[in-house]
């Protein structure tokens, strides 16, 4: 084992649908309303968030911050605005929306409500993604649903306003755990959710809130903003599990055995809760590589997607590798562009449908030495180098097999190989020219 000789020649990565195989039942990947595998197996049992690897998945502390281990009291770059134009309001290194004092790295176990709406990763999901037809789809699922789950579990969220969350007659309950941050930041981005510019180190935490002030609704209604100005309704919508449906001979949303005063009432009561983000970890947030995971969870898919076009290279199981990204439509790529160059006072952005930058093939990337000397490679150069068969890249992984899927009935691409040792390596070979 070379690691054992030089341990800098190796780095760690994790496969979390392993965890997912070791440490949940099947019926416990889509719990909702209970604390599921994640919360009730997953952070107590797996080695990865023991103190002597990365730190406790939920840490049980008030300020949420992982304080015991190796990686513990992780910091988070205090004092930043000399650094960043973008920190939060108490000069911290995060998104301007976070408005946590902690200078630490934080995790929670859940989200909304304290509920956990997304599963664990499992091996189902990964061949799902594995099946992909062409680059674009494989980019779409391995940014989605198969890594930012993880994000989210590990990242966790409180501080919410949860005595409107706990109304008896709040129309989505527990349906929005999923979704409530990512609806926030869509209320961010067009200007109706304002966050306090600097918070004094000595503000109490419930005195320095996000919220959607009048002065910038400019007479719109909770209900208008939803609809039409920030356009989240229809994600309101399926949240809601049947408690707001729409009509359309009225082209009109209504919510279940409510009258129109009551509807005014409980619009107004939702704009409020997707108005206050509240603290999620950083994991859930731009500053997730505060968090030593951050660094584990990404080779996994480099992984899947280096086998998926070894396949394609061996012509053995086609690959289209044209660059491309599938848009979903989903609350964290709603395709729209916000231009905020002209704002002042009380206006608000203009916005319009566009594709973000850093999602095209010709887009740069913040990474030297991969192309000409001070030069920055584009998306497609750094595809093009992390070619599995690329002679000049300084790494590789150990294996392109998942035992524990093919256990499960996930073959991961292998069924297109030959099931002899001997016929593959001769396979190879003749494919290679060897």
């Amino acid at each position: 084992n070379m690691q054992l000789v030089d341990p800098s020649v190796s780095i760690p990565f994790w496969d979390y649908t392993l965890d997912a195989y070791r440490y949940c039942h099947e019926n416990e990947y889509f719990m909702v309303g209970s604390l599921g595998c994640w919360r009730a197996s997953v952070i107590k049992k797996s080695q990865i968030f023991f103190d002597d690897w990365f730190g406790a998945g939920s840490p049980e502390t008030p300020d949420h911050a992982v304080h015991r281990g190796r990686w513990g009291n992780t910091t988070v770059l205090q004092d930043a605005r000399e650094y960043s134009s973008i920190t939060n309001p108490y000069g911290l290194l995060r998104s301007p929306w976070n408005t946590d004092p902690t200078a630490h790295a934080l995790r929670r176990h859940s989200q909304v409500l304290n509920q956990n709406l997304d599963p664990m990763v499992s091996c189902e999901r990964w061949q799902d993604c594995f099946d992909s037809v062409d680059l674009a789809s494989m980019n779409t699922c391995l940014n989605g649903a198969t890594h930012g789950p993880i994000h989210i579990l590990i990242g966790g969220q409180w501080f919410l306003n949860s005595a409107l969350l706990e109304n008896d007659h709040m129309v989505f309950q527990g349906g929005l755990a999923g979704d409530q941050l990512l609806l926030a930041k869509i209320l961010w981005r067009k200007g109706y959710l304002r966050c306090p510019e600097t918070c004094s180190k000595d503000t109490p935490a419930e005195k320095c809130l996000c919220s959607c002030p009048m002065e910038y609704r400019h007479g719109a209604t909770p209900y208008e903003i939803l609809v039409d100005k920030a356009e989240v309704m229809h994600w309101v919508v399926e949240t809601s599990r049947g408690g707001i449906y729409y009509n359309k001979t009225e082209d009109h949303y209504h919510i279940m055995n409510k009258t129109l005063a009551e509807e005014e009432v409980l619009w107004n009561e939702i704009l409020l809760v997707l108005c206050n983000p509240g603290h999620p970890g950083e994991m859930y947030t731009s500053a997730a590589p505060y968090d030593p995971t951050f660094w584990l969870i990404h080779p996994s898919a480099e992984r899947m997607l280096s086998w998926r076009r070894m396949l394609d290279h061996l012509s053995v199981h086609t690959f289209n590798q044209t660059w491309g990204y599938s848009h979903q439509g989903d609350p964290s790529d709603m395709g729209q562009i916000c231009e905020w160059d002209d704002v002042s006072d009380f206006g608000l952005p203009f916005c319009y449908d566009s594709t973000c930058p850093g999602h095209n093939a010709a887009d740069t990337t913040p990474f030297m030495g991969i192309v000409e000397e001070g030069e920055f490679p584009t998306n497609e150069e750094i595809y093009a180098y992390v070619a599995p068969w690329n002679e000049e890249l300084p790494y590789m992984y150990d294996t392109y097999y998942w035992p524990h899927c093919n256990a499960s009935g996930f073959q991961m691409g292998w069924q297109y190989l030959p099931n002899d040792i001997s016929k593959l390596n001769t396979y190879l070979d003749e494919v290679h020219g060897r």
